[in-house]
């Protein structure tokens, strides 16, 4: 079995991985997502910065320090 790490993947646009997707299932001839290979995604989700909408500076602020 195959495992392949991508590490960052929330950092990637979208159409990232579905390049991706489509390159391993023609070069394995395998319809499964990621030509039936297992794929772990990482990331240190502590390094993403929350989206507050309708929010101020300070407030944004204050959440994330919390």
């Amino acid at each position: 079995m195959t495992l392949i790490i991508w590490d960052e993947a929330p950092m990637m646009n979208r159409l990232v991985f579905e390049a991706v997707n489509r390159y391993l299932k023609d070069i394995c001839d395998n319809e499964n997502a990621f030509g039936g290979k297992l794929v772990m995604f990482g990331e240190d989700f502590r390094q993403i910065l929350l989206v507050v909408t309708h929010s101020s500076r300070k407030s944004i602020v204050a959440t994330i320090v919390h």
